[in-house]
């Protein structure tokens, strides 16, 4: 017969498995630059040996971004909500009669559309970092609190932490 545990220890150690399921993910990102272009975009794919731009032939300028991704996919979860109470909100005003403001409406669900696009497209370019499945952490997760340096980045209220943030690596020229 296997050894007998009380109830409070069984829920004990079920909320330790709990958050060690729900630990950090490492992973990275690659940023990708392109000096005579100048675009910039991020990949998942680390290339050894580095990459030319199909379009202009020259040496991509690469870095590479240590991030916990399951950090970057509750925070990208997060700004999915947020992107959807706009877009919630915006719906319900869209049946003002005027012409100005239904075309405003409008722009602002196509810019949320887009927004809601990219956030989507990280999460998967994630979920290939992560090999699996990602649950975000919980509601009450902080990320200051876990060295997740964010800063809002749109004025609809949707953060980026650092390693979403370009600019950091590949300073815009003047």
């Amino acid at each position: 017969m296997g050894k007998v545990i009380n109830l409070s220890e069984w829920r004990s150690q079920s909320k330790e498995k709990a958050k060690a399921k729900l630990g950090p993910i490492p992973g990275f990102l690659v940023w990708l630059h392109c000096p005579t272009c100048k675009t910039t975009e991020y990949t998942e794919l680390r290339i050894p040996g580095g990459r030319v731009h199909n379009k202009c032939g020259t040496l991509i300028q690469e870095a590479e971004v240590a991030i916990d991704v399951r950090a970057e996919y509750t925070v990208s979860h997060r700004n999915l909500k947020i992107l959807e109470a706009w877009q919630k909100q915006n719906m319900e005003s869209s049946n003002a009669s005027q012409k100005e403001v239904n075309e405003i409406v409008g722009r602002a669900k196509h810019l949320l559309d887009q927004l809601k696009a990219g956030e989507q497209e990280f999460q998967h370019r994630l979920r290939l970092i992560a090999g699996k499945k990602i649950e975000p952490y919980p509601e009450d997760w902080d990320p200051q609190e876990h060295g997740v340096d964010m800063r809002i980045v749109h004025p609809f209220g949707i953060y980026f932490s650092t390693a979403r943030q370009p600019d950091q690596y590949f300073p815009r020229e003047q």
